[in-house]
Protein backbone atom coordinates (compact mmCIF):
# COMPACT_ATOMS: atom_id res chain seq x y z
CA UNK A 1 0.00 0.00 0.00
CA UNK A 2 1.55 3.34 -1.02
CA UNK A 3 1.78 6.00 1.68
CA UNK A 4 -1.16 8.42 1.80
CA UNK A 5 -0.81 12.13 2.58
CA UNK A 6 -3.58 13.77 4.60
CA UNK A 7 -4.14 16.77 6.88
CA UNK A 8 -4.44 16.25 10.62
CA UNK A 9 -7.94 16.79 11.96
CA UNK A 10 -8.89 17.10 15.66
CA UNK A 11 -5.42 16.10 16.93
CA UNK A 12 -2.00 15.25 15.55
CA UNK A 13 0.30 12.53 16.83
CA UNK A 14 3.62 12.14 15.01
CA UNK A 15 5.40 8.79 14.95
CA UNK A 16 9.08 7.95 14.75
CA UNK A 17 8.95 4.45 13.29
CA UNK A 18 11.61 1.99 14.39
CA UNK A 19 10.68 -1.06 12.36
CA UNK A 20 7.16 -0.22 11.14
CA UNK A 21 6.13 0.71 7.61
CA UNK A 22 4.83 4.23 7.09
CA UNK A 23 1.46 4.01 5.32
CA UNK A 24 0.32 7.60 5.86
CA UNK A 25 1.97 10.99 6.10
CA UNK A 26 0.85 14.41 7.17
CA UNK A 27 1.07 17.24 4.65
CA UNK A 28 4.50 18.21 6.10
CA UNK A 29 5.84 14.69 5.37
CA UNK A 30 6.02 13.41 8.96
CA UNK A 31 4.71 9.91 9.76
CA UNK A 32 0.94 9.87 10.40
CA UNK A 33 0.08 6.17 10.04
CA UNK A 34 2.11 3.01 10.59
CA UNK A 35 1.73 -0.69 9.87
CA UNK A 36 3.72 -3.17 11.95
CA UNK A 37 3.91 -6.96 11.81
CA UNK A 38 3.32 -8.61 15.19
CA UNK A 39 3.54 -12.39 15.19
CA UNK A 40 1.04 -13.59 12.59
CA UNK A 41 -0.95 -10.35 12.75
CA UNK A 42 -0.53 -6.69 11.97
CA UNK A 43 -1.14 -3.45 13.82
CA UNK A 44 -2.17 -0.22 12.13
CA UNK A 45 -1.79 2.99 14.11
CA UNK A 46 -3.08 6.33 12.87
CA UNK A 47 -2.12 9.52 14.69
CA UNK A 48 -5.09 11.65 13.71
CA UNK A 49 -8.64 11.28 12.46
CA UNK A 50 -8.43 10.24 8.80
CA UNK A 51 -12.22 9.89 8.67
CA UNK A 52 -12.55 13.63 9.25
CA UNK A 53 -9.86 14.29 6.63
CA UNK A 54 -11.82 12.03 4.25
CA UNK A 55 -15.05 13.97 4.82
CA UNK A 56 -13.60 17.50 4.70
CA UNK A 57 -13.03 17.90 0.91
CA UNK A 58 -16.59 16.78 0.20
CA UNK A 59 -18.00 19.36 2.61
CA UNK A 60 -16.82 22.11 0.25
CA UNK A 61 -18.92 20.70 -2.62
CA UNK A 62 -21.48 23.08 -4.06
CA UNK A 63 -25.06 21.88 -3.70
CA UNK A 64 -26.57 19.44 -1.27
CA UNK A 65 -24.86 16.17 -2.15
CA UNK A 66 -21.14 15.93 -1.31
CA UNK A 67 -19.10 13.79 -3.70
CA UNK A 68 -15.42 14.78 -3.52
CA UNK A 69 -14.10 12.07 -1.24
CA UNK A 70 -10.36 11.26 -1.62
CA UNK A 71 -9.83 7.72 -2.92
CA UNK A 72 -6.42 7.37 -1.24
CA UNK A 73 -7.92 8.09 2.20
CA UNK A 74 -10.77 5.67 1.48
CA UNK A 75 -8.09 3.00 0.87
CA UNK A 76 -6.34 3.88 4.15
CA UNK A 77 -9.61 3.61 6.09
CA UNK A 78 -10.31 0.23 4.49
CA UNK A 79 -6.73 -1.05 4.93
CA UNK A 80 -7.33 -3.04 8.15
CA UNK A 81 -10.07 -5.05 6.43
CA UNK A 82 -8.01 -5.56 3.29
CA UNK A 83 -4.94 -6.64 5.26
CA UNK A 84 -7.05 -9.11 7.24
CA UNK A 85 -8.37 -10.61 3.99
CA UNK A 86 -11.90 -9.52 4.88
CA UNK A 87 -13.71 -8.10 1.91
CA UNK A 88 -17.19 -6.86 1.17
CA UNK A 89 -19.90 -9.23 0.02
CA UNK A 90 -20.95 -6.77 -2.69
CA UNK A 91 -18.81 -4.28 -4.64
CA UNK A 92 -20.16 -1.51 -6.87
CA UNK A 93 -17.88 -0.17 -9.61
CA UNK A 94 -18.72 3.40 -8.57
CA UNK A 95 -17.38 4.20 -5.06
CA UNK A 96 -20.27 6.62 -4.43
CA UNK A 97 -22.83 3.82 -4.72
CA UNK A 98 -23.78 2.16 -1.45
CA UNK A 99 -24.36 -1.57 -1.91
CA UNK A 100 -25.11 -3.79 1.08
CA UNK A 101 -25.98 -7.48 1.20
CA UNK A 102 -29.07 -8.13 3.32
CA UNK A 103 -29.95 -11.78 3.98
CA UNK A 104 -32.92 -13.38 5.63
CA UNK A 105 -34.82 -16.67 5.77
CA UNK A 106 -36.54 -15.91 2.44
CA UNK A 107 -33.46 -14.87 0.46
CA UNK A 108 -31.06 -12.03 -0.17
CA UNK A 109 -31.43 -8.41 -1.26
CA UNK A 110 -28.93 -5.73 -2.25
CA UNK A 111 -30.16 -2.15 -1.96
CA UNK A 112 -28.26 0.18 -4.30
CA UNK A 113 -28.15 3.89 -3.41
CA UNK A 114 -26.44 6.33 -5.77
CA UNK A 115 -24.69 9.24 -4.05
CA UNK A 116 -22.94 10.26 -7.28
CA UNK A 117 -24.01 13.63 -8.71
CA UNK A 118 -25.63 12.08 -11.78
CA UNK A 119 -27.34 8.89 -12.95
CA UNK A 120 -24.99 6.07 -13.88
CA UNK A 121 -25.67 4.53 -17.30
CA UNK A 122 -23.65 1.39 -16.52
CA UNK A 123 -22.95 0.25 -12.98
CA UNK A 124 -21.11 -3.03 -12.43
CA UNK A 125 -22.02 -4.91 -9.25
CA UNK A 126 -19.83 -7.85 -8.18
CA UNK A 127 -20.77 -10.42 -5.54
CA UNK A 128 -17.46 -11.84 -4.20
CA UNK A 129 -19.01 -12.88 -0.90
CA UNK A 130 -22.13 -14.53 -2.30
CA UNK A 131 -21.96 -18.26 -2.97
CA UNK A 132 -24.28 -20.20 -5.28
CA UNK A 133 -25.71 -17.15 -7.02
CA UNK A 134 -27.89 -18.38 -9.91
CA UNK A 135 -30.14 -15.39 -10.70
CA UNK A 136 -30.41 -11.68 -10.05
CA UNK A 137 -33.19 -9.25 -10.82
CA UNK A 138 -33.61 -5.53 -10.39
CA UNK A 139 -36.90 -4.14 -9.11
CA UNK A 140 -36.59 -1.36 -11.73
CA UNK A 141 -35.12 -3.28 -14.69
CA UNK A 142 -36.22 -6.90 -14.23
CA UNK A 143 -33.94 -9.92 -14.73
CA UNK A 144 -30.23 -9.15 -15.13
CA UNK A 145 -27.65 -11.27 -16.93
CA UNK A 146 -25.09 -12.75 -14.54
CA UNK A 147 -21.56 -13.15 -15.85
CA UNK A 148 -18.26 -14.21 -14.33
CA UNK A 149 -15.25 -11.92 -13.97
CA UNK A 150 -12.43 -13.89 -12.43
CA UNK A 151 -13.87 -15.54 -9.33
CA UNK A 152 -16.78 -13.09 -8.96
CA UNK A 153 -20.32 -13.22 -10.30
CA UNK A 154 -21.34 -9.80 -11.67
CA UNK A 155 -24.25 -7.90 -13.18
CA UNK A 156 -24.46 -4.56 -14.96
CA UNK A 157 -27.35 -2.12 -14.90
CA UNK A 158 -28.14 1.59 -15.12
CA UNK A 159 -28.74 3.32 -11.79
CA UNK A 160 -30.52 6.61 -11.27
CA UNK A 161 -31.01 7.25 -7.55
CA UNK A 162 -31.81 3.84 -6.07
CA UNK A 163 -32.73 0.26 -6.93
CA UNK A 164 -33.03 -3.10 -5.19
CA UNK A 165 -31.47 -6.33 -6.42
CA UNK A 166 -33.10 -9.64 -5.53
CA UNK A 167 -30.62 -12.54 -5.46
CA UNK A 168 -31.48 -16.21 -6.01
Amino acid sequence: MPAVTFPARAYRQVFVPADANIIGRYADGSAAALRHQVGRGQVITIGSMPGLAYLRPAMDDPGDLPTHYPADLRALLAAPYALAGAGPYVIASEPLVEATLMTGPRGALVPLINFAPKPLPRLRVAFPGVTRLTACRSLRHGPLRLHDEGRDRCVELPLDLADMLVLD
